[in-house]
């Protein structure tokens, strides 16, 4: 799915997919819920003046269970069924599933190289990162992983997970040598900045009333060292990040928040919000529905 953000005088395209049936994180849908929680819906745009205006119906696309994670790479979208341990590829013409991989059990994060040719999934089950080729649609190389979320740089050569035990494991993608980039527990690394060398990401800290806070940090790519640190706009106690996007054309980085009813039973409601990558300053806050997870990538 495509929303189109308009900041001041130009529009590019950001493609998106809805998750439905709430069921993310790894839990498995049951039987009932099955049918609800094995589509992703394309719809909408969003504009600077946080209206949200539709570009066609939505299309509903049928993939396998509990959708989460998503990445656009030659004309395909990857999306990893986590409770059907498999990676689905969707034809972005035709608007239907052309493809599943299996051999991922509970995937969850997927990221694309910059050059489209492979795209890289999170394992849970079994703690790797399972390289996909976009040519053959098959898994070619298995690395050391720890089932979180995903980053890569925009020179393709370093891939970011995370959290890992210690914190943000930073991956050399040629030799496959990982090593973790101290100071950043409870850090979760979600966009790279376009010469490599920032990391945007949510840090969590235990806040007021026994709430949890949501920062936004931007991280040194070398060594994980915060060079500035802002609080998180949040609706509720219970809203988190759940996607970055950094886009290098307007320098904008947008921020998917999803608010959930009470932490526990599903999500309420959900916000794009635009910054600064530099100052981390709030630039704009963007509605993107209700009951529904979104996460953003720029599409062709």
């Amino acid at each position: 799915m495509r929303w189109k953000f308009a900041p001041p005088l130009t529009a590019f395209a950001v493609l998106s997919l809805l998750m439905l049936g709430g069921c993310g994180g790894g839990d498995q849908p049951t039987a009932t819920e099955a049918t609800a929680s094995t589509g992703v819906g394309l719809e909408g745009s969003l504009q600077s003046g946080g209206g949200r205006t539709p570009v066609s119906e939505p299309t509903f696309i049928e993939v396998g269970k509990a959708p989460e994670g998503i990445a656009y790479a030659s004309g395909s979208v990857y999306v990893a069924n986590v409770g059907g341990n498999s990676v689905s590829v969707v034809d972005t013409a035709g608007n239907k599933t052309v493809a599943t991989i299996t051999g991922a059990k509970r995937p969850t994060s997927v990221v694309a190289s910059p050059d489209e040719t492979r795209v890289y999934v999170s394992v849970l089950g079994k703690k790797t990162v399972a390289e996909i080729d976009t040519k053959s649609n098959t898994i070619i190389r298995r690395l050391p992983g720890n089932g979180g979320q995903l980053a890569i740089s925009p020179d393709g050569r370093w891939l970011y997970q995370s959290p890992g035990a210690a914190g943000v494991s930073r991956t050399d993608l040629g030799s496959g040598t990982a090593r973790e980039l101290p100071g950043t527990d409870r850090t979760t690394v979600y966009a790279v900045s376009q010469d490599g060398s920032i990391l945007y990401a949510q840090r969590v800290d235990s806040g007021d009333n026994n709430s949890l806070q949501p920062h936004l940090v931007r991280l040194r790519a070398t060594d994980g060292t915060v060079t500035r640190d802002t609080p998180l706009i949040a609706d509720t106690l219970w809203s988190f990040a759940g996607d970055m996007l950094f886009d290098p054309e307007f320098g904008y980085l947008y921020v998917s928040m999803q608010g959930m009813n009470d932490g526990f039973s599903g999500v309420s409601g959900t916000t794009v919000q635009r910054y600064d990558p530099t100052t981390l300053e709030l630039k704009g806050t963007y509605d993107a529905g209700r009951d529904r997870e979104v996460n953003v990538e720029l599409g062709p």
